[in-house]
């Protein structure tokens, strides 16, 4: 066939773009295709003002050909929040001389492999350009700056320390920790050591004369042994926290423990202001 196919790429990496001839001729009505691989749809979206253009000037029909699925999915769509898929959407529907069409990649298609060396000639050799950025992106920015701050805010705080210890780094997944295993890990319970800071128990022993925390209740109290834990050594404490919290067995004895000391608030205070001995 007479002519000369003018072929455009738009590289995944940059999203740069390179023309392999800067006129679009054709001789037959057969050479009417622009051939666009791998496009995004804001490449999609440049190029379909230069189709039009020439379709409107020429007095042609142009088939785009783009081996890009998803973008041609998209265009489909009538559930589409983009609006460069918007705008392109409305370009089309405003110029019917446009059509669109899918080609697989990779099958040999000469004009497809010449885009391919192009846009990899774009990578290293194009000039940048400014794109904007979908909603999506600064979302995930803004979250990684957040989780960011916050972590900075955490290694140089002073309070929740039991809980940093367990876990030093934020992140947004979810722990699955009930309500009792918070009270727990924090020590914000029905503990003695808790209690009394807000006067609502006056010494922070137990009722077995030790201090009253998380972790006497959860290994030694004699009062509260059908919910023990092995008790760990000191140098494995934090790896004692982080296993306890961890598995979905120990967690559920957690919370059983924590009810059994809510329910027997009276039974686990000490009734004396001193410890009947001391601790070991």
């Amino acid at each position: 066939m007479a002519g000369r196919l003018t072929l455009i790429s738009i590289s995944k990496e940059t999203g740069l773009w390179s023309l392999l001839r800067a006129l679009i001729e054709f001789a037959s009505p057969e050479d009417k295709f622009l051939r666009i691989p791998k496009s995004r749809m804001l490449g999609l979206l440049k190029w379909l003002g230069k189709c039009v253009e020439w379709a409107n000037t020429a007095n042609e029909d142009v088939n785009i050909w783009s081996d890009s699925e998803s973008s041609l999915q998209a265009l489909k769509s009538f559930n589409v929040k983009s609006k460069i898929t918007q705008e392109a959407q409305m370009t089309l529907l405003e110029n019917a001389r446009i059509r669109l069409g899918w080609v697989k990649a990779h099958t040999g298609i000469k004009g497809n492999e010449i885009a391919d060396t192009l846009a990899k000639e774009a990578t290293t050799d194009g000039i940048p350009a400014s794109l904007p950025f979908p909603k999506s992106f600064l979302k995930k920015q803004l979250l990684q700056l957040s989780l960011s701050r916050w972590q900075a805010e955490r290694d140089n705080g002073e309070t929740g320390r039991s809980v940093y210890s367990i876990i030093p780094k934020i992140s947004n997944k979810q722990l699955h920790w009930s309500r009792e295993c918070i009270q727990f890990v924090t020590g914000h319970g029905p503990f003695p050591s808790y209690l009394k800071r807000f006067g609502l128990h006056s010494p922070d022993y137990c009722g077995c004369g030790e201090i009253g925390n998380p972790l006497h209740y959860a290994t030694r109290c004699p009062l509260t042994l059908s919910y023990h834990h092995k008790e760990p050594s000191p140098q494995f404490i934090v790896h004692w926290w982080k296993s306890a919290l961890s598995r979905k067995l120990s967690r559920r004895n957690i919370d059983n423990l924590i009810t059994f000391l809510a329910t027997n608030e009276d039974l686990i205070k000490s009734q004396n202001t001193t410890p009947s001995h001391t601790p070991a």
